[in-house]
């Protein structure tokens, strides 16, 4: 990923705000040999607002319902209770919001003192992956 002075301290300075509300955020901006890809990573247990989680052979919830957010999702989230284990055979499924990310229009809203910025601006047509 190649940004101008300017971009990058602005994407630093945005990355940094997120990493202060989640320490565990990692990303990089690759590197010249692209033998690591630009990406930004956040746990799951720590990014989805809720999940749930369904043991083999169960039906998970069909897509399309809103989740509720239980008091237990709320407590793992604060830190107060363990974080469930992954695990080969369950289905894992989760809710993630973020008052700061369009998704469907892959725009930065809500930010403080930004009104609106086009992420395709720094990752242009990239793949979430």
């Amino acid at each position: 990923m190649e940004l101008g002075l300017l971009a990058k301290g602005f994407a630093q300075t945005i990355l940094a705000f997120v990493r202060a509300i989640n320490p565990d955020m990692k990303h990089s901006f690759g590197d010249d040999n692209n033998t690591t890809l630009p990406h930004i990573t956040v746990p799951l247990f720590h990014a989805a607002e809720s999940f749930i989680i369904t043991p083999a052979g169960a039906a998970p919830p069909p897509l399309g319902i809103n989740f509720v957010t239980s008091e237990t999702d709320k407590a793992r989230r604060a830190g107060k209770i363990p974080l469930p284990r992954f695990d080969t055979t369950s289905t894992i499924s989760f809710s993630f919001h973020s008052m700061f990310l369009d998704f469907q229009t892959w725009r930065l809203v809500s930010f403080p003192f930004i009104r609106s910025l086009d992420l395709h601006l720094m990752w242009a047509r990239s793949a979430v992956r």
